[in-house]
Formats: C-alpha cells, structure tokens, sequence
C-alpha cells in the first residue's frame, strides 16, 4: 500500500517458489552469481575517457526487469519521499542469500537466514538498496507455526503503520492479519498483535491486507484470499483497529483471488486483486484483475457490467505473456511520476533466471478513455521507459544506474583492490540488488607488473552485514 494515510497505496500476500536447490554455503555462492549475471553484459568497453562519458550521458532513458532481481514476493511501496526522501518496499519474508524458498516462504534449508520483513529503499523506483529487516528480533508469532506475508504500509498522525500477514500454507482456519507501527520507515516495527481473522470475523484465509483511507477521512481494510475472496471492514481512523460495531462488507470479488488493493480516481473505487496460483514458477496462472464502484464496499463491476465475483471474471490489466514472464501479480500501490505517468511494483516469475523466485517487477499504469487500468501493456516488459523523479529521468543503459561514484562507493573500491599491480581510476559506477548488494565499476587501470593500461569493468559484492568481496576484475580485450 502507498497510504501516506495523506496518500494511498497497498498490497500484501504470501508464498513462494517451488523448492530448488538446497542452499548450502556452497549454493549461496552460485546464487548470488546467477543473481549478479542476471541483466545483459555490455558487448564492449569503452576505448577511452571521452567515449566512456559519452555512453552514460546519451544511454536511453529506460529501466530493466527485474529491478530487484530476488525474490522478493508481495511488494507493498511506501511513497516517503516528502518526509526520508525515499520509496521504500516491503515483502513478504525471504532468505539473507536470496536462495531457495518454499511455498510458504520458508527456506529449502532449515540452516538458513530468514528476514522476516525485507525492506528495500529507492530514490526513482528503478535502482534498490537492501535497507534492513522490520523485525529484526523475530516475527510476530501470535499464529503457531506461522509465516509473515503480505504486508502492507501506510503513514498515519506520525507513525509507520505496517499490517500483515500471518500465513500457514494450507491452514485457512489458523491465519489471520495483524497490525504494528514503527517510528521510522526501516524498523523496528512493534507488533500490536490480530486485527482480522476466522477467530474474530469467521473469514477463511484471512491474510492479504491492504488499508485505504477515503477523501472523508474513513478508513477500512480490505483482506482475504482463496475461498472467500475478498472482504472489507471499516476500522478506526488510526489504522490500528476495526471499528467498534463494524460488520465485514460480504464478499467483494472471485472466490479465487486475493492481494486487494483499493485505489480511488476520479471519484470512482477501483478494486485490484490477483486471481489464479501465486506460486507455482513457470505454472503460476496469477494475473491482475481490477473492477470498479461508486462506493469503497462495492459492487464492483467490470467494463462489460460482469460482476467481479464472478469465478470467471474477464477483466484483466497484467497477465502472462506465455514465454518469458508467469505468475505476474500482488502488486503495489500506485505512485504518480513528475510527468503525471502512474507506476506501480508486482511480483513475476522470470524464466531468463530459471523461474527461481518472485522478482520485482516496475510497471508503467495506463488508463485508457473509460477509465480502466492496463499495467505494462497488459503483460510484463524486460524492459521500458524510466519514471521521471525529481525533474530528471532515471538513466540507464544495459545496467541499472550508471553514474559517477560516490565517495563511499570509491573508498569500497579502493578497500578491496588496493595492493595490487593494478591501479584504478573508477569512472562510473551500477548496483544491483541481489541479497546484499552488487557494485560493478568501469575504470581506467594501469597494470604496472606488465606495463600496460587500458579499461576493465570491476565486481565487487557487499553482504547484509556489510562485508565487501571482490568478485572479479574483467580488463578490455
């Protein structure tokens, strides 16, 4: 969700990949090549500083899918640019190597690292960093056995206000949604403990949740999954509580979708939800399915007058595209770019990596003359045209982010590399977020054990504890 509850964005779901390989200490390693290897090489390097300069000035203005090239399943973006000056996304639970996960999102290998709240920062929704785990003491645990998914973000009287997920895989009487709240948008976050569940409100499946505050100031949460479908309830203008006497609204759409989120324009109440299998790799069915009302609680139609309840529900804004992409969906809440362009964040399966893992995906929103929704087209892209933040596009070639190097990125560089025969003047620099985070820059070297000098690109991988490695040095044939 996007609620700068002073704004408005969601999402929320659980799950992942069919498990793959085990991630022992030897598999982590393979993981994170995969992961860095992901994005095209360039085919050269440039020959010299001026054809260098002119490479990162007059790339396209265009971003690559992944831009978190993990898993990172059921994003929720959190537009905190007014106050932090960052975007920030939160997923469902993942692993510290970015490895193999179960359906539940637990890991192949029990030895692994969980992050229970992975949360990732942004200036320009196209280069990430790995920013901290929300519950970096432990999950909530109110639910036995239990996963944390989907969780979903807003800004409410001064406090980070994060609802969730709870989910058991297969345990549809057992889940249930909850809240907690943080003074920073990285966590901690305090858990407030259950908000919805078949306990409280007699719903099966009760995860998904997404918060929606209306121009009149009313609240509700809308939440459920397979089975049910989902529901709302109007809560207390804090976000932390339903309302004293509120009723659920009844059920709002397809028994076989979930991963609400509620989205007003132009006085019309759109309803987003993600229909199908969320977690099946290549065989995930999931797609974007979007109806709309006069009011918050329904009904909600499609562009033919079909009912949104309807199990086989026609109207769809991101499905597939039979090839390279499945599984497209859970998304984000929309944000609007300084050029007026709406953007949003999903999940995708991608099959240049081998169906391994929910990535996230960046998708350009569309409204054509009736005022209905299509995400990239109506399928995933490779890649697009970049958002434009803070009166400039993000520019970038075949990476993401190419620019100069900032002081502390130079001095990781010089850690890691100083000693040696060769000599570096860094010219450019890309990240890319793996589990951790890849640096890959362009320098001028001088080898003085040969006698030689020229261009060579350098790799150097940094872990969630912040230990940098040097992962290769690759000179211009």
């Amino acid at each position: 969700m996007i609620q700068d509850i002073d704004k408005a964005e969601s999402l929320a779901i659980p799950r992942e990949t069919a498990a793959r390989e085990a991630c022992s200490a030897e598999k982590i390693a393979e993981n994170f090549r995969k992961s860095r290897n992901f994005h095209p090489e360039m085919s050269k390097f440039a020959k010299n500083d001026m054809m260098t300069t002119t490479l990162l000035i007059s790339c396209l203005m265009t971003f690559s899918n992944p831009v978190i090239g993990i898993n990172c399943p059921d994003p929720t973006l959190l537009d905190d640019r007014g106050r932090s000056g960052w975007f920030y996304v939160y997923s469902t639970q993942s692993t510290s190597c970015g490895c193999a996960v179960n359906k539940d999102s637990s890991p192949v290998d029990e030895n692994v690292e969980v992050v229970n709240l992975p949360i990732y920062r942004s200036r320009d929704l196209v280069e990430w960093e790995f920013a901290g785990d929300g519950f970096p003491d432990g999950r909530p645990s109110w639910v036995k056995d239990s996963k944390l998914w989907a969780p979903d973000i807003s800004y409410i009287g001064g406090k980070y206000v994060l609802h969730y997920a709870l989910g058991v895989w297969g345990g549809i009487f057992k889940e249930g949604c909850g809240v907690a709240v943080s003074d920073s948008p990285e966590g901690p976050f305090e858990d407030l403990g259950m908000t919805v569940s078949w306990k409280s409100h007699h719903i099966i499946n009760s995860i998904d949740p997404d918060l929606f505050r209306d121009d009149d100031g009313r609240v509700y949460l809308y939440w459920g999954s397979l089975g049910e479908g989902i529901h709302a309830i109007e809560m207390n203008p804090d976000g932390l509580s339903v309302k004293e006497g509120a009723k659920p609204s009844g059920r709002l759409s397809a028994r076989n979708s979930e991963a609400a989120y509620m989205h007003k324009r132009g006085g019309k109440y759109y309803l987003f939800a993600s229909a199908g299998t969320c977690c099946e790799g290549q065989k995930s069915t999931y797609h974007v399915i979007v109806g709309r009302s006069d009011s918050p609680l329904g009904p909600f139609k499609g562009p033919d007058g079909q009912p949104m309840k309807r199990m086989k529900y026609r109207y769809t804004a991101l499905k597939a595209d039979g090839v390279t992409f499945a599984g497209p969906g859970h998304h984000s809440g929309i944000v609007t770019d300084d050029n007026g362009q709406d953007w949003l964040l999903y999940h995708c399966y991608d099959e240049r990596n081998g169906w391994n893992g929910r990535l996230l995906f960046l998708g350009r929103v569309d409204w054509d003359e009736d005022g209905w929704p299509v995400i990239s087209g109506g399928e995933p892209v490779a890649e697009g045209e970049a958002p434009c933040f803070g009166g400039k596009r993000h520019m970038t070639g075949a990476y993401t982010g190419q620019r100069e190097p900032g002081e502390e990125e130079i001095a990781i560089l010089r850690k890691v590399t100083d000693g040696g025969d060769l000599t570096l003047t860094p010219l450019s620099v890309s990240t890319q977020v793996v589990a951790g985070l890849n640096y890959k820059f362009w320098c001028r070297y001088e080898d003085s054990a040969h006698g030689t000098s020229g261009h060579c690109r350098v790799v150097i991988y940094k872990d969630l504890q912040g230990n940098v490695t040097l992962t290769s040095i690759e000179k211009e044939e």
